[in-house]
């Protein structure tokens, strides 16, 4: 069974204070964001990811690999010059 991921009434207070591009998270479908958050701000591993959201290991890796590349698209957050 999986969980389901909350939805936020308003941002957490760490998010507007945390580095610039969790707000550029929204972009991301809602586990990817959840996977995003967990990695990063949370430090959890993959294993630990995936009990908390209730999916294999796989899924946190593929959520992750997708979240990052549609972070990567941003200009903002892309890798080296915009073009």
């Amino acid at each position: 069974m999986t969980r389901r991921i909350p939805r936020w009434k308003a941002p957490p207070i760490w998010w507007a204070s945390g580095p610039p591009c969790w707000p550029r998270c929204v972009s991301c479908r809602p586990g990817q964001r959840a996977v995003v958050v967990l990695r990063y701000w949370g430090d959890l591993t993959d294993a630990q990811i995936a009990v908390t959201l209730g999916c294999s290991p796989g899924t946190v890796r593929s959520q992750l690999s997708r979240a990052l590349a549609k972070l990567r698209e941003n200009p903002v957050l892309g890798e080296g010059e915009p073009g």
